[in-house]
């Protein structure tokens, strides 16, 4: 069963731009958004990530796009009160904060080109589970996936429940740790060529149903069996508590992005 590389269809170059300097024009003026028709009081900071079904709004951005002096601004204009105190927590700069602020901002961007929402009336905090969620006045709220790996964020809302799973692998390579996440009888289904990407995608496919579930693995990922595979590696099948999930899988060179949606 080969898996075959796909190459995504991206809104910009895979090169990465250079980092964002929020001069006075950057926020100063609205427009409309390319994947969009609802006028923005700010440009957005996030792209649109393309290969997603149109039925799932998906927006992406890479920390390395934003200036060391610009995270503060970010704050103050994406982040409420309740949100800016669970962002003080990380260390100041650090990528973990980063990567955090950045994920709400994509969330809060793809909302609003759902249903024109500012991104100072919702706020994006964590359930009982740590999962993230809208909270809101606004009557209508869909459901928000986030993912990051190294720098690169990826979120995902849509109206059922979305969960969304990135991984990157031009920066890290796995080894026998992954073995150790699948059976014996999940292990037959990988194949032997790109054996090592396709193990990442199918752990990204067992993280991405726990999200949409709404759970998160919680440290036990034999709980969320691999049961089918296509062909071509682009389709997958999770059973979780005797219920099947369909995952879809989109590679790239550097990077593999699981997504499912029930």
């Amino acid at each position: 069963m080969p898996i075959y590389p796909v190459r995504m269809m991206l809104s910009t170059s895979s090169k990465q731009s250079a980092p964002l300097s929020l001069q006075p024009d950057i926020f100063g003026h609205s427009g409309h958004h390319e994947s969009t028709n609802l006028v923005r009081s700010k440009q957005a900071l996030t792209r649109p990530w393309l290969a997603s079904p149109k039925h799932i709004t998906c927006r992406r951005i890479e920390t390395n796009s934003i200036t060391s002096a610009a995270w503060s601004v970010l704050c103050a204009q994406y982040l409420t009160p309740p949100e800016q105190l669970v962002y003080a927590q990380f260390p100041v700069n650090g990528p973990r904060s980063q990567e955090w602020l950045l994920g709400r901002i994509a969330a809060k961007e793809a909302l609003q080109d759902l249903y024109g929402y500012e991104p100072l009336t919702v706020e994006v905090l964590a359930t009982a589970l740590g999962q993230p969620q809208f909270v809101s006045s606004h009557s209508i709220l869909p459901k928000v996936s986030i993912s990051h790996s190294h720098g690169t964020i990826l979120v995902a809302v849509a109206d059922q429940a979305v969960g969304i799973d990135l991984e990157r692998l031009d920066v890290r390579r796995f080894g026998d740790w992954f073995h150790l996440a699948f059976t014996a009888t999940e292990l037959a289904l990988i194949p032997k060529e790109n054996r090592e990407t396709a193990l990442v995608a199918f752990w990204c496919a067992k993280e991405a149903v726990a999200k949409a579930v709404g759970t998160g693995l919680e440290g036990k990922p034999a709980q969320w069996s691999l049961v089918h595979a296509s062909q071509d590696g682009k389709r997958v099948i999770v059973n979780h508590k005797n219920q099947n999930f369909e995952v879809q899988l989109w590679y790239e060179a550097r990077e593999v992005v699981a997504l499912c949606w029930c």
